[in-house]
């Protein structure tokens, strides 16, 4: 079986930030030890070839590119003359492949966010974020109908997918998320860190919720430390941020770093005592499951996304979302509680091993690619 990825980055492992790759890299590796032969189609990757797997980088035609890249691709594709079973893309950005359908494979889609999550990460305030929203959408709405099965990476982002968009249940499928263990790892080091907050410092994140959090439990530890870490300076939220870690100074108890690789980032959940993430919407944190796999106990929200990962009182807990009361309570408990982290970080970890493997994921996949071949 030959699969074609088209994705918008492609890196080799070490080399991997918090965006799209860290799905895409570890999936495409998991299926190539499975047997299955891949090339990549990419807009961005700083290696031709990985592991025997062949990456071409697809350019950017302007204007509209965020239309025209699917059809770059398949420029790309006539030309190679490759012998195709299945195209897999990853983003909506390449939607426009299923106009030429009729010259290729059965065509798939991962879906890695519900439609409900994408309308609710609009910023009106930001005319290109609401742009390239909109654009994701609808690309994505449209396209599903065209194509022969459509993947999600979350239970939660499945009923979503057939509730909003009216689409027939056998089409769409479940290929859960998952971490790299051989990356994310327990290791047995100093807890330096107290809590911490793994994420871009957006809306959706919450993060000044994280703040406010550490500003309520300084008054009971005083020397609290916290860690911020994915932060761009780019992002919406990043000078409200530091705004109020230094009206309510926090500076000595709050640090705002940026995205670090895998793993770097794999130290940071080690040296923390617990991992905070109190979004609004989630379709599959990867922070969550990677925290996990460090043996590091989760505080989250109690929604769609994070309620398919996380098990309250097992891994952690689920709190209300916008809760500040519940999410100080319940982080207060657990960093008074060694014994309680040490067991909830257990179970954690033996949750991963078990549901959440980039091998369990892979096998999946080929189900359903078989399915849709048969």
């Amino acid at each position: 079986m030959h699969v074609i990825r088209l994705c918008d980055d492609f890196h080799a492992p070490e080399n991997m930030k918090q965006n799209l790759s860290t799905h895409v890299t570890p999936l495409t590796l998991a299926l190539q030890k499975e047997g299955i032969r891949q090339t990549i189609y990419t807009m961005n990757s700083e290696i031709i070839n990985h592991n025997g797997i062949n990456i071409k980088i697809v350019p950017q035609e302007r204007p509209f590119s965020f239309f025209r890249t699917g059809l770059s691709a398949y420029k790309l594709l006539k030309k190679s003359k490759e012998k195709m079973d299945i195209i897999h893309y990853h983003n909506p950005r390449f939607s426009s492949i299923v106009l030429k359908k009729k010259y290729l494979p059965p065509i798939v889609m991962t879906i890695h966010d519900s439609p409900k999550n994408v309308l609710k990460s609009i910023n009106m305030k930001n005319p290109t974020n609401t742009k390239q929203t909109l654009y994701y959408y609808t690309l994505a709405k449209w396209s599903s109908r065209k194509l022969d099965a459509l993947i999600c990476v979350s239970p939660g982002v499945r009923e979503e997918i057939i509730k909003h968009w009216n689409m027939p249940k056998d089409k769409v499928h479940v290929a859960t998320t998952a971490v790299d263990t051989s990356i994310f790892y327990h290791e047995k080091t100093k807890k330096q860190i107290d809590i911490l907050f793994a994420g871009r410092i957006v809306e959706k994140k919450r993060p000044l919720d994280f703040i406010e959090t550490t500003k309520e439990l300084k008054k009971t530890i005083p020397d609290i430390k916290a860690v911020m870490i994915g932060a761009n300076k780019k992002d919406s939220l990043y000078k409200k941020a530091i705004t109020k870690i230094k009206s309510n100074n926090l500076e000595k108890n709050i640090k705002i770093i940026e995205s670090v690789p895998q793993g770097k980032l794999r130290t940071y959940y080690n040296k923390s005592k617990i991992l905070i993430l109190p979004s609004t919407t989630e379709s599959a944190p990867k922070v969550t499951l990677e925290a996990m796999a460090c043996k590091t106990p989760v505080i989250t929200t109690k929604i769609s996304g994070n309620k398919d990962i996380s098990i309250d009182g097992k891994t952690g807990y689920l709190i209300p979302p916008k809760d500040i009361g519940s999410l100080t309570e319940k982080s207060e408990k657990l960093l008074n509680d060694e014994e309680k982290r040490n067991k909830m970080g257990a179970y954690a970890s033996e949750r991963i091993k078990k549901h959440f493997t980039w091998e369990a994921t892979a096998k999946k996949h080929i189900q359903i690619y078989k399915s849709i071949l048969d």
